[in-house]
């Protein structure tokens, strides 16, 4: 079954950290979920920003099952924070557990790999759009939501697909029982 015909249980738009982290957790809650990781870019992919991982963060992976060692493996853990100003003022200052420093290409290939080991399925597709939709598919404004039912979300997704989550509240049209 395709990636666009498939119903999944939970769609995760993009693949960086958080959003692997989320399609962990998820499969961690329950083994039996079909869960699709969306992302525009293909990885390993270079981001300019945030190499850094805090103690707190490996502590929340780790609780997730992401073996910890594999994801910092050659990576130096940081120990000290040393800072100097333009004007040469400078502190220092040690950490009360390590950090990590591993780049955001190779945390980001490990983290979706985790994820995929986990059960996730990860493609390449850009999400343009998303609206709100009742549990049954159909877009809300031709079907009012009757008090206390859920609502999924539909993604408009290039080219021209949809990638839609479930809900667990019934599948009830108004009017119909």
């Amino acid at each position: 079954m395709s990636p666009r015909e498939a119903e999944w249980d939970l769609v995760v738009i993009g693949a960086g950290p958080a959003g692997s982290a989320a399609a962990i957790a998820a499969m961690r809650a329950d083994r039996s979920a079909k869960v699709l990781l969306l992302d525009a870019a293909a990885f390993p992919r270079a981001k300019a920003r945030g190499d850094g991982i805090a103690p707190h963060a490996m502590d929340l992976l780790a609780d997730l099952g992401v073996d910890v060692a594999e994801l910092t493996a050659g990576s130096e853990p940081v120990s000290r924070l040393r800072l100097v100003s333009p004007g040469g003022v400078r502190f220092a200052r040690p950490f009360t557990r390590p950090a990590f420093v591993v780049p955001r290409r190779v945390l980001d290939l490990r983290l979706v790999q985790a994820a995929q080991a986990a059960g996730a399925v990860l493609r390449r597709h850009r999400v343009r759009r998303l609206r709100p939709t009742d549990p049954c598919g159909s877009h809300r404004r031709r079907h009012p939501r009757p008090h206390g039912r859920r609502r999924g979300w539909r993604g408009e997704t290039a080219p021209r697909t949809s990638a839609t989550a479930k809900s667990s509240a019934p599948c009830r049209r108004p009017g119909r029982t």
